[in-house]
């Protein structure tokens, strides 16, 4: 299924990337954005810039993202 991850970085405008995941890693994915230690989280996660773009793996603070069904 396919997830838009809303990214906030450090500085500059949110950014939205595309990735296609299991319903298992979307939910691993989302207790880490909720979990207390989210800010030293760190999340790798294949995705790409343009929906039907090339995958590249992408590091994120799970703080910074957010994660729905696109």
């Amino acid at each position: 299924m396919q997830y838009e991850i809303h990214f906030s970085p450090d500085d500059g405008p949110r950014q939205t990337l595309y990735a296609d995941l299991t319903q298992q890693q979307a939910d691993d994915i989302q207790k880490a954005i909720d979990g207390d230690d989210a800010a030293d989280t760190v999340l790798r996660i294949p995705s790409r810039v343009d929906r039907n773009g090339p995958t590249h793996s992408w590091l994120f603070r799970a703080s910074r993202i957010s994660l729905r069904k696109a």
